[in-house]
């Protein structure tokens, strides 16, 4: 402590017996809230520590004394049971009323719940936070949601206002978004998991949570909610014109972490091409070449007017540079640099969900992949022999993953992907010269929550990084010539997917800190094989998941979106056992 007095200190202990020990397990975090109390006691209840030699001390692996805020379940992953509700079986609480039924709608396996319109109150038990919550009224299933999905308490509404429940929120984490304010709302349409308040016909108003969003680069299109005690299905569909929210809605809180992040390629040692999502849905591109200095931003020409509604991937193939990224009717595009030609565009076709993932392979071949609507992955690619792309194909089973795809390439020509499934254990798809087999379960089982991360170490190596579902870090390795092993834990809090990169024998391991820790944390495997506890970059506040590259063997660079919507970049001059790392630069523009 700085100076001289009292702090509240929430400490939860386990005591248990193996081998020849009796074993003390202790987790403390300072409080700041009683709902934080709570969110820190529901985060370390499904902890686990193992040992491979019990008659010798441990200790839980270096990240968990960061676990002193809730942790948000990835949006792949359901939320849990309210553990204020009884313990029937029936998906709503009965413990007030034994007739409570779901109405219809669910999102992240939460209910909306009736019955509707009734003229008693019923007051819950034990809701975290610090105001009353109401079985089955429009805000009970508004603050169920913060308190399940982002870990905010219960709060005071003035006078009892459902659609003062924006400008009422006391949390630093989620922004406010106002419907009258322009500057506010434009380009930013509620997405899933926004709340959004309304004025109504009731004089109380009223507040939903957002489960789906269409809306195109006009700004003009619907959103879909779930709510209580406003109709029997407890779902609606608003729409929005020109960025506009229709129907009396005030305003929403809205998770700022951009689904967005940059893609990054190198056109030759010390070269770096990145790729970023603009304000007007747009592909722009900057780069450095010789390692020193940036070019500054450009909008690829002859790159087409393409609303961007994913992430792009960047890859270099036969001297050229080639970016792809999803359009606004869910279809590829390609936009691609050559010498002598300059910037072209292309229209893939195909339908997809999500991000898309790329490699080349082979030299030869560049392959793409990409989960349909149904859930099911295909790919096409481009044969550099014939000079023609292969239309898209669906891998030769049906298993349909719950996460984007992460692909790397190993020993030269064997190219494989990686994807969560049905369940969350993390799946292997092996393609070798057109043929595919799998999907090979990745370790000895496990959950795994978001998107899988993976590299290939030296060529012939994977590595493989996921989020399990208590967001700790978790990895698994094998070489060409080994089986995967156990999986690891890697401790810390994951605040959003993984960015790797790797250089002279290293991984390295990035990603976002834990909710309402706005900074960047790094993990890496040095030159030795020696993994290094998480531990925050260079001071930093970023709203998205980072990338990260290695243009050659002394430097790492990672980018990110800071809370001015501006592009960063830091970079660490790399050693056998050292990363030191400098401040964050600023590269001009305003990214999505």
């Amino acid at each position: 402590m700085a100076s001289a007095g009292t702090t509240q200190v929430r400490i939860v202990e386990w005591v248990t017996e193996a081998g020849p020990r009796l074993w003390l397990i202790r987790a403390s975090a300072e409080i700041t809230s009683a709902s934080a109390a709570t969110a820190f006691t529901l985060s370390v209840s499904g902890l686990v520590v193992t040992s491979s030699d019990v008659t010798v001390r441990t200790t839980v692996g270096a990240g968990l004394s960061v676990l002193t805020t809730h942790a948000y379940p990835s949006p792949m992953q359901d939320l849990a049971r309210p553990s204020w509700w009884n313990a029937g079986t029936s998906p709503c609480d009965q413990s007030l009323l034994s007739t409570s039924a779901p109405l219809g709608e669910t999102f992240r396996n939460m209910y909306a719940c009736g019955p509707l319109y009734l003229g008693t109150q019923y007051p819950t038990t034990g809701f975290p936070g610090t105001a009353q919550e109401y079985e089955w009224q429009c805000v009970e299933l508004s603050m169920r949601y913060m308190y399940l999905a982002y870990g905010q308490g219960s709060f005071p509404l003035s006078g009892g206002s459902a659609f003062n429940i924006v400008d009422n929120y006391p949390g630093s984490f989620l922004q406010k978004v106002h419907n009258n304010v322009p500057s506010e709302r434009s380009r930013h349409a509620p997405q899933p998991g926004d709340i959004i308040a309304e004025y109504t016909s009731d004089p109380n108003g009223h507040t939903a949570v957002v489960t789906r969003s269409a809306v195109d680069g006009n700004g003009t299109g619907n959103i879909w909610v779930i709510e209580q005690n406003f109709n029997t299905t407890g779902a609606r569909q608003i729409g929005i014109i020109n960025w506009v929210v229709q129907s009396s809605v005030t305003a929403w809180l809205q998770n700022p972490l951009s689904p967005y992040h940059a893609a990054m390629t190198g056109n030759g040692p010390n070269d770096i091409d990145l790729f970023e999502r603009g304000t007007d849905g747009n592909l722009w591109h900057d780069f450095m070449y010789g390692g020193s200095t940036w070019a500054g931003w450009e909008r690829p020409a002859n790159s087409g007017n393409i609303e961007m509604f994913s992430s792009p991937v960047s890859l270099k193939y036969a001297g050229q540079i080639v970016v792809f990224m999803r359009d606004i009717d869910s279809k590829l595009r390609e936009s691609w640099w050559a010498q002598g030609t300059g910037w072209n565009n292309a229209d893939l076709g195909g339908v997809l969900n999500g991000n898309p993932a790329a490699i080349v392979y082979a030299s030869n071949y560049v392959y793409i992949f990409g989960r349909r609507t149904d859930g099911l992955i295909q790919y096409k690619y481009w044969n550099g022999v014939l000079g023609t792309w292969i239309d898209w194909q669906l891998l030769p089973w049906s298993y349909a993953p719950t996460s984007d795809l992460a692909v790397i390439e190993i020993s030269g020509n064997i190219h494989v992907l990686y994807s969560i499934g049905n369940g969350q254990p993390l799946y292997e798809t092996v393609g070798h010269d057109g043929a595919w087999s799998g999907p090979y379960t990745v370790g000895l089982g496990g959950q795994a929550g978001g998107n899988p991360a993976a590299v290939s170490v030296d060529a012939n190596d994977a590595w493989v990084f996921v989020k399990g579902t208590d967001n700790a870090a978790w990895d698994n390795f094998r070489s060409q010539y080994t089986n995967w092993g156990s999986w690891e834990a890697r401790g810390g809090v994951i605040g959003s997917d993984f960015a790797m990169a790797t250089s002279n024998a290293q991984v390295d391991v990035y990603t976002h800190g834990s909710p309402g820790d706005p900074n960047f944390y790094e993990s890496w495997r040095d030159y030795y094989g020696t993994w290094n506890a998480w531990a925050r970059m260079p001071a930093g506040s970023f709203t998205n998941a980072p990338a990260a590259m290695a243009p050659d063997s002394t430097r790492l660079f990672v980018f990110g979106k800071g809370t001015d919507n501006m592009p960063y970049y830091c970079y660490a001059d790399v050693g056998t056992l050292t990363h030191t790392w400098h401040t964050w630069q600023q590269l001009g523009g305003i990214v999505t």
